[in-house]
């Protein structure tokens, strides 16, 4: 388990995974509120890569990705799985603002969290406002490539998406297995 307290500062980094847990143990990341019940803030405005991605791949893809990455790693064929996602709030993943050292602006598909793939993947009390993508999970063509067992739960989506573009959105997922419920879906961002 990883707590995060909240800060006044956000935190300004993104997180790479590609761990997998077991049923009975989730590998959870968890926010813990402030006084006033804040969530901790993940923000996309000048984040920093990690210089080990832990096993991911940034050359197949992963770079830029998201502010929680969830993939393979480059030497393994496991699937990320058995994951838990809880009570933190992100933010500014897309154009407008820059990973930390990079060339170019976050692009209009970045979301907030970003898998492909995952297995047994909970999303709960979280908030997602102002990034390209809120939720972004992917499916390959094959059984190693399909997600599967999503529950997103008890979040708060708001002004996310890029004007004059449809295909960025609150939540974009492709999985067997999807709960959806008791979220918030509030307005896209003006002109979405």
């Amino acid at each position: 388990q990883v707590l995060i307290d909240y800060s006044s500062t956000p935190y300004r980094n993104i997180v790479y995974l590609s761990a997998r847990g077991e049923a009975n143990r989730f590998i959870t990341i968890m926010g813990i509120p402030g006084t006033g019940g804040e969530r901790p803030i993940i923000d996309g405005d000048g984040a920093v890569e990690p210089a080990n991605l832990g096993g991911l791949n940034a050359n197949g893809g992963y770079a830029k990705s998201g502010l929680i990455v969830i993939g393979f790693a480059s030497s393994s064929n496991r699937k990320p799985g058995y994951l838990h996602i809880n009570g933190l709030s992100f933010r500014n993943a897309r154009p407008g603002y820059r990973v930390s050292g990079a060339s170019a602006d976050w692009n209009a598909f970045s979301p907030a969290i970003f898998a492909a793939p995952v297995e047994q993947l909970a999303v709960t009390n979280c908030e997602f406002a102002n990034n390209g993508l809120g939720l972004f999970v992917n499916s390959g063509s094959d059984d190693i490539a399909q997600s599967r067992g999503l529950l997103i739960a008890n979040n708060y989506f708001h002004d996310n998406g890029v004007a004059g573009n449809y295909s960025v959105h609150h939540a974009y997922t492709e999985a067997i297995g999807t709960i959806y419920e008791y979220n918030y879906f509030g307005p896209l961002v003006a002109g979405a």
